[in-house]
């Protein structure tokens, strides 16, 4: 198989890889107390966390979602955030994002269509819709709280990312380069974890009848998947640590093979086929039913990958993790 299969066309590919050097230059002073969630993650272990081989395509994003995990970012010595983004030509949202706590979404205002989200970890009731929530020590930034994002604060790695085009060719030809940025993000077993527990929770906004979210993280969890076997054992050896390292990963662990082993079984059939569309513009030279196909064998391959690790005791079948 070739290393790369085909991805999100290279002109949209480039245009959107701009907005996220864009952003990433924006949070620089803050990066480290950041961590970079969402759909740019494969992307960024695939490109810059040394993994030997990527058999798969990937869907690139406009947006860039980002954990405040404690939900305080202090200033410090530093400029203020929002005043960082203003200067990197980003405003706030407005409705239903903006409110007297700030703004949790911010957007290009000059035709880019890159979006910037912040996110928390929930806290207090469980309620359909939740307002956001001021980000303590930071004046004018927000942000929205969602369940299950400890798993991607407790295990990240920091990924070395260039931020301008010509940076990124010096970091793949070996010449040496400054022009880079320490970025944090979840360590791929997390964040397969992650999306392989939560897809089933995407639920629909008020008037619409499906989460088209839900399909994306199937598709994001094909693409890591169908990748190979360099990367199905960096997700093995992610889930073996998280499992020796952190008491509570068994309820993450335990949830998300659930939630696969129904979509392996038939579950969440429109999602799937939502998910085998959106393959299928990615790569025009599939067919839909081959697509579907594609996305139902990985999702099986994927419980296989989990499996081994789910409760009463994972060690049993994972081997000793010491």
């Amino acid at each position: 198989m070739p290393d790369r299969a085909p991805d999100t066309s290279n002109e949209q590919r480039k245009t959107l890889e701009a907005g996220l050097r864009r952003v990433l230059r924006a949070l620089g002073p803050y990066l480290a107390d950041l961590v970079l969630i969402g759909g740019w993650v494969p992307y960024l272990h695939r490109r810059y966390g040394g993994i030997e081989r990527w058999d798969a395509g990937l869907s690139f994003t406009s947006e860039l979602d980002v954990l405040v995990a404690t939900g305080r970012l202090d200033a410090r010595e530093r400029p203020p955030l929002a005043d960082l983004l203003r200067q990197a030509g980003l405003r706030p949202a407005g409705t239903p994002h903006g409110s007297a706590a700030g703004a949790a979404v911010w957007t290009a205002d000059d035709g880019d269509s890159t979006v910037i989200e912040f996110l928390v970890p929930h806290a207090g009731p469980l309620q359909s819709r939740n307002p956001p929530v001021a980000v303590r020590g930071q004046i004018g930034i927000a942000a929205l709280m969602l369940t299950d994002l400890g798993i991607l604060e407790r295990h990240t790695m920091f990924l070395q990312v260039s931020l301008d085009e010509r940076a990124a060719t010096a970091l793949q030809d070996g010449s040496a380069s400054d022009n880079r940025a320490s970025v944090r993000v979840p360590r791929l077993g997390a964040y397969v974890l992650n999306k392989a527990m939560t897809f089933p929770r995407r639920i629909p906004r008020p008037g619409e009848r499906v989460n088209p979210k839900r399909a994306k993280d199937l598709l994001y969890l094909r693409d890591i998947v169908a990748a190979g076997p360099h990367v199905t054992d960096v997700v093995r050896a992610d889930v073996e640590h998280m499992l020796a390292t952190d008491r509570i990963a068994q309820h993450a662990v335990d949830a998300a093979v659930s939630s696969v082993d129904f979509a392996a079984a038939g579950a969440y059939a429109e999602d799937i086929d939502r998910a085998a569309m959106m393959l299928v513009e990615r790569e025009p030279d599939r067919s839909w039913g081959d697509a579907r196909q594609d996305i139902e064998g990985y999702l099986t391959d994927c419980l296989e990958i989990l499996r081994p690790f789910r409760s009463p005791d994972p060690r049993d079948a994972a081997g000793d993790f010491e």
